[in-house]
Protein backbone atom coordinates (compact mmCIF):
# COMPACT_ATOMS: atom_id res chain seq x y z
CA UNK A 1 0.00 0.00 0.00
CA UNK A 2 3.04 2.78 0.75
CA UNK A 3 4.15 1.57 -2.48
CA UNK A 4 1.23 1.98 -4.73
CA UNK A 5 1.09 5.48 -2.22
CA UNK A 6 4.39 6.90 -2.90
CA UNK A 7 4.27 5.79 -6.77
CA UNK A 8 0.80 7.95 -7.51
CA UNK A 9 2.06 11.13 -5.23
CA UNK A 10 5.40 10.61 -7.22
CA UNK A 11 3.31 10.93 -10.57
CA UNK A 12 1.30 13.45 -9.46
CA UNK A 13 4.16 15.21 -8.48
CA UNK A 14 5.46 15.41 -11.58
CA UNK A 15 2.71 15.86 -13.71
CA UNK A 16 1.96 19.08 -11.76
CA UNK A 17 5.27 20.56 -11.89
CA UNK A 18 6.06 19.23 -15.92
CA UNK A 19 2.53 19.91 -17.44
CA UNK A 20 0.29 21.74 -14.88
CA UNK A 21 -1.04 25.27 -16.16
CA UNK A 22 1.41 25.18 -18.52
CA UNK A 23 -1.19 25.42 -21.70
CA UNK A 24 -1.35 29.26 -21.17
CA UNK A 25 -0.44 30.98 -23.49
CA UNK A 26 2.94 33.31 -23.14
CA UNK A 27 3.59 36.79 -22.86
CA UNK A 28 7.48 36.51 -23.13
CA UNK A 29 10.43 34.40 -22.54
CA UNK A 30 14.33 35.33 -20.79
CA UNK A 31 16.81 33.23 -20.08
CA UNK A 32 18.34 34.08 -16.63
CA UNK A 33 20.78 33.47 -14.15
CA UNK A 34 20.23 32.79 -10.16
CA UNK A 35 22.95 32.75 -7.59
CA UNK A 36 22.56 32.53 -3.77
CA UNK A 37 24.30 31.80 -0.31
CA UNK A 38 22.67 30.51 2.44
CA UNK A 39 24.47 30.74 5.49
CA UNK A 40 22.81 28.91 8.90
CA UNK A 41 24.20 28.63 12.35
CA UNK A 42 22.81 26.30 15.08
CA UNK A 43 22.45 28.25 18.46
CA UNK A 44 21.12 25.30 20.24
CA UNK A 45 19.64 21.96 19.40
CA UNK A 46 16.37 23.27 18.22
CA UNK A 47 17.28 27.19 17.11
CA UNK A 48 19.04 28.65 14.03
CA UNK A 49 19.66 31.47 12.32
CA UNK A 50 20.07 32.22 8.86
CA UNK A 51 21.09 34.51 5.84
CA UNK A 52 20.33 34.51 2.31
CA UNK A 53 21.50 36.35 -0.35
CA UNK A 54 20.13 36.31 -3.83
CA UNK A 55 21.30 37.88 -6.75
CA UNK A 56 19.45 37.13 -9.92
CA UNK A 57 20.65 38.31 -13.61
CA UNK A 58 18.89 38.67 -16.81
CA UNK A 59 19.66 37.46 -20.32
CA UNK A 60 22.26 35.25 -18.11
CA UNK A 61 24.48 37.54 -16.68
CA UNK A 62 23.74 40.60 -18.79
CA UNK A 63 21.93 42.59 -16.64
CA UNK A 64 20.82 42.98 -13.06
CA UNK A 65 17.15 41.10 -12.55
CA UNK A 66 16.86 41.09 -8.30
CA UNK A 67 19.10 41.45 -5.36
CA UNK A 68 17.55 39.52 -2.44
CA UNK A 69 18.26 39.50 1.26
CA UNK A 70 16.75 37.41 3.78
CA UNK A 71 17.59 37.11 7.44
CA UNK A 72 15.45 34.54 9.32
CA UNK A 73 15.60 32.14 12.42
CA UNK A 74 14.56 28.82 12.99
CA UNK A 75 13.11 26.41 16.02
CA UNK A 76 12.95 22.83 15.24
CA UNK A 77 9.37 21.12 16.53
CA UNK A 78 10.98 17.27 16.07
CA UNK A 79 13.17 16.16 13.38
CA UNK A 80 10.67 16.26 10.57
CA UNK A 81 9.52 19.85 11.00
CA UNK A 82 10.57 23.28 11.63
CA UNK A 83 9.25 26.94 11.89
CA UNK A 84 11.39 29.52 10.83
CA UNK A 85 10.54 33.40 10.91
CA UNK A 86 11.94 36.20 8.54
CA UNK A 87 12.34 39.10 6.95
CA UNK A 88 12.77 39.67 3.26
CA UNK A 89 14.36 42.90 1.02
CA UNK A 90 14.25 42.46 -2.74
CA UNK A 91 15.48 45.22 -5.38
CA UNK A 92 13.82 44.35 -8.41
CA UNK A 93 15.31 45.93 -12.03
CA UNK A 94 14.72 48.70 -13.13
CA UNK A 95 12.78 50.36 -10.08
CA UNK A 96 11.18 48.54 -7.68
CA UNK A 97 11.69 47.77 -3.58
CA UNK A 98 9.69 44.68 -1.57
CA UNK A 99 10.05 44.54 2.18
CA UNK A 100 7.82 41.81 3.67
CA UNK A 101 7.59 40.05 6.86
CA UNK A 102 6.79 35.96 6.42
CA UNK A 103 6.72 32.64 8.60
CA UNK A 104 6.94 29.06 7.21
CA UNK A 105 6.73 25.53 8.13
CA UNK A 106 9.34 23.06 6.68
CA UNK A 107 8.44 19.47 6.62
CA UNK A 108 11.04 16.52 5.30
CA UNK A 109 10.32 12.96 5.64
CA UNK A 110 12.67 10.14 4.93
CA UNK A 111 12.20 7.26 2.74
CA UNK A 112 14.10 4.32 1.86
CA UNK A 113 14.66 5.71 -1.59
CA UNK A 114 15.35 9.20 -0.64
CA UNK A 115 13.54 11.84 0.78
CA UNK A 116 10.05 14.38 0.03
CA UNK A 117 9.41 17.23 1.73
CA UNK A 118 8.18 21.33 1.73
CA UNK A 119 7.42 23.61 3.15
CA UNK A 120 4.29 26.33 3.81
CA UNK A 121 5.24 30.07 3.82
CA UNK A 122 2.82 33.28 4.20
CA UNK A 123 4.16 36.54 3.40
CA UNK A 124 3.24 40.22 4.07
CA UNK A 125 4.17 42.16 1.68
CA UNK A 126 4.71 45.70 0.93
CA UNK A 127 5.83 47.09 -2.45
CA UNK A 128 6.90 50.29 -3.51
CA UNK A 129 6.84 50.33 -7.43
CA UNK A 130 6.24 54.02 -9.66
CA UNK A 131 5.97 56.19 -6.19
CA UNK A 132 2.96 54.27 -5.04
CA UNK A 133 3.03 51.39 -2.58
CA UNK A 134 1.06 48.51 -2.50
CA UNK A 135 0.27 46.30 0.54
CA UNK A 136 -1.20 42.04 -0.20
CA UNK A 137 -0.65 39.18 1.38
CA UNK A 138 0.61 35.92 -0.37
CA UNK A 139 0.94 32.55 0.46
CA UNK A 140 3.67 29.92 -1.12
CA UNK A 141 3.39 26.07 -1.31
CA UNK A 142 6.84 24.29 -2.19
CA UNK A 143 7.45 20.26 -2.21
CA UNK A 144 10.35 18.85 -3.37
CA UNK A 145 12.08 14.83 -3.61
CA UNK A 146 15.33 14.02 -3.17
CA UNK A 147 16.89 10.93 -4.35
CA UNK A 148 20.26 9.95 -4.10
CA UNK A 149 22.45 8.42 -7.06
CA UNK A 150 25.46 7.81 -5.71
CA UNK A 151 26.59 5.26 -3.08
CA UNK A 152 26.25 5.90 0.44
CA UNK A 153 30.08 5.94 0.78
CA UNK A 154 30.85 7.82 -2.19
CA UNK A 155 33.40 10.82 -1.60
CA UNK A 156 30.98 13.47 -3.45
CA UNK A 157 27.55 12.16 -2.66
CA UNK A 158 25.18 13.21 -5.30
CA UNK A 159 21.33 12.99 -5.27
CA UNK A 160 18.37 14.18 -7.51
CA UNK A 161 16.52 17.32 -6.35
CA UNK A 162 13.39 17.90 -8.07
CA UNK A 163 10.75 20.66 -6.35
CA UNK A 164 7.72 22.64 -7.25
CA UNK A 165 6.36 25.68 -5.98
CA UNK A 166 2.87 27.62 -6.24
CA UNK A 167 1.94 31.16 -5.21
CA UNK A 168 -0.98 32.54 -4.24
CA UNK A 169 -1.82 36.29 -4.14
CA UNK A 170 -4.54 37.76 -1.55
CA UNK A 171 -5.18 41.45 -2.64
CA UNK A 172 -8.27 43.10 -1.92
CA UNK A 173 -10.27 40.24 -0.78
CA UNK A 174 -9.16 37.59 -3.80
CA UNK A 175 -6.98 34.88 -3.94
CA UNK A 176 -5.51 34.05 -7.34
CA UNK A 177 -2.81 32.34 -8.42
CA UNK A 178 0.19 33.92 -8.84
CA UNK A 179 3.12 32.03 -10.26
CA UNK A 180 4.69 28.50 -10.60
CA UNK A 181 8.26 27.54 -10.36
CA UNK A 182 9.86 24.50 -10.96
CA UNK A 183 12.95 23.06 -10.80
CA UNK A 184 15.31 20.01 -11.78
CA UNK A 185 18.91 19.57 -10.90
CA UNK A 186 20.96 18.35 -8.25
CA UNK A 187 22.64 18.16 -4.87
CA UNK A 188 26.35 17.73 -4.51
CA UNK A 189 27.40 16.90 -0.80
CA UNK A 190 31.07 19.09 -0.95
CA UNK A 191 32.05 18.50 2.60
CA UNK A 192 29.85 17.48 6.04
CA UNK A 193 29.25 21.43 6.13
CA UNK A 194 28.41 22.62 2.55
CA UNK A 195 26.15 21.54 -0.05
CA UNK A 196 25.86 22.74 -3.62
CA UNK A 197 22.47 22.19 -5.81
CA UNK A 198 22.57 23.66 -9.56
CA UNK A 199 20.14 22.78 -12.22
CA UNK A 200 17.23 24.26 -14.40
CA UNK A 201 14.43 26.20 -13.55
CA UNK A 202 11.42 27.43 -15.04
CA UNK A 203 9.61 30.40 -13.27
CA UNK A 204 6.10 31.08 -14.56
CA UNK A 205 4.50 34.36 -13.76
CA UNK A 206 0.55 34.80 -14.43
CA UNK A 207 -0.27 38.19 -15.66
CA UNK A 208 -3.84 37.71 -17.17
CA UNK A 209 -6.06 34.89 -17.66
CA UNK A 210 -4.05 33.48 -20.78
CA UNK A 211 -1.18 35.51 -20.74
CA UNK A 212 2.22 34.74 -18.23
CA UNK A 213 5.53 35.57 -18.42
CA UNK A 214 8.37 32.70 -18.34
CA UNK A 215 12.21 32.89 -17.06
CA UNK A 216 14.27 29.72 -17.68
CA UNK A 217 16.95 30.30 -15.38
CA UNK A 218 19.89 28.35 -14.57
CA UNK A 219 19.88 28.46 -10.49
CA UNK A 220 23.12 27.63 -8.49
CA UNK A 221 23.18 27.70 -4.35
CA UNK A 222 25.45 26.94 -1.58
CA UNK A 223 24.64 25.58 1.50
CA UNK A 224 26.74 26.80 4.04
CA UNK A 225 26.51 25.76 8.01
CA UNK A 226 29.01 27.35 10.40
Amino acid sequence: MNKIYSKHTTLLFLFLMFFGLNAWGQDFVTSNAWNAVFTTKSLTASTSIQLELHNRTQQFYAAQDQYLIRPNIGYRLNKNLQLRLGVTHIKNAPATLENNIWEQLFFRYPKKWGAYGGWIRIEHRNIQKNNQTLTNHRLRYRMFLQKPLSAPDAQLPVSLFVMGEFFWKLQKGILASDQLWKFVGFNINLNPKMVLRTGYQMNSIYQTAFTKRVKNIWNTILFINI
